[in-house]
């Protein structure tokens, strides 16, 4: 097998990658990247990309029915991984857009997506009570399940895509306060009795208090910028 030198974006480290190969997983960072831009942009069309991603990358969230149900200290690895291989190739697809032509861009564009699809679904609830307590099932979601989802998919776009929709989320919703949390730190609380969200979402879970396990004896939040 023939090799080529390349550097690794993230950490600068110098790789010896097989010649055949374009996703390239660093060896010192984890960090994902493509090495072979060119190629890479010729295989695929870049606005039939964007579009999908736009409508794609809302399901991230409103696809998760009722997340409560598994976070749990038995159930959480099991339903985050479920979740996150379910949401995979929509991740994949940004980060080849990031990395090829549409940088910071498509970020906003994916994050915009999201913003305006959980706009529409509050609209039809009619009563805030209901928009309330949606929003805090909302709040829980993105804590626990799509913040460190975008974390664990380790690309060059995870931290500034992560960062972009907390900051989105916090912007659009007056009661968002999020933070960012690894789903390796959350699913560690359990073991600590602690868990890395925010206010908005303890509320969430006091009101299950009383029927499910729950790890939180306090709250930190990770990330906050």
């Amino acid at each position: 097998m023939d090799y080529r030198e390349g550097i690794c974006p993230n950490c600068q480290k110098t790789l010896q990658i097989p010649e055949d190969m374009n996703k390239v997983i660093c060896m010192y960072c984890g960090k994902t990247f493509y090495s072979k831009e060119n190629e890479a942009k010729e295989e695929i069309d870049v606005e039939k990309w964007k579009e999908n991603a736009c409508k794609e990358f809302p399901k991230l969230l409103l696809s998760i029915e009722d997340g409560l149900k598994g976070f749990k200290r038995e159930t959480y690895p099991d339903a985050f991984q479920e979740m996150y291989k379910k949401n995979y190739d929509t991740l994949d697809q940004i980060e080849k857009l990031y990395t090829i032509e549409e940088g910071e861009e498509i970020l906003r564009e994916v994050c915009t997506s999201m913003i305006e699809e959980v706009n529409k679904e509050l609209q039809t609830l009619g009563k805030k009570s209901a928009v309330d307590r949606r929003m805090m099932d909302y709040n829980m979601a993105m804590a626990v399940y799509v913040l460190p989802a975008i974390l664990e998919y380790k690309g060059q776009s995870s931290e500034k895509l992560s960062l972009e929709l907390m900051n989105s989320w916090n912007q659009s919703f007056k009661n968002g306060n999020l933070g960012r949390a690894s789903f390796e730190e959350i699913n560690a609380g359990f073991r600590r009795r602690l868990c890395y969200i925010t206010t908005a979402v303890m509320e969430n879970l006091e009101r299950e208090e009383g029927e499910r396990e729950l790890p939180i004896l306090a709250i930190e939040l990770d990330g906050k910028e």
